[in-house]
């Protein structure tokens, strides 16, 4: 049974029957959904981060490759990414 570690709780995940790309949610986490990745000839986990529009509430992914200061739209209105504590927000 081929498995990764998870990046949020440690836990080792069951990667039995996935492909790179296939995404799934941790069953230890509350709400973590991770992608299956390659990196560097082998497979990796990465965390698929999201975000809520502050006037909506909608629930965005955020992009692969965002950092803290990039911009998102939502609702029509464009919103700064931050990066604190461990997470996304939009202000």
């Amino acid at each position: 049974m081929p498995s990764l570690t998870c990046l949020g709780c440690g836990e080792e995940v069951d990667i039995s029957g996935l492909k790179e790309g296939d995404r799934f949610e941790c069953a230890h986490c509350a709400d973590l959904t991770l992608e299956l990745t390659r990196q560097e000839g082998g497979l990796t986990l990465r965390q698929v981060h999201r975000v809520s529009c502050p006037s909506c509430s909608q629930v965005l992914e955020v992009p692969k490759h965002a950092k803290a200061g990039d911009t998102m739209t939502c609702c029509g209105r464009m919103f700064r990414l931050t990066y604190e504590f461990g997470a996304y927000a939009l202000e």
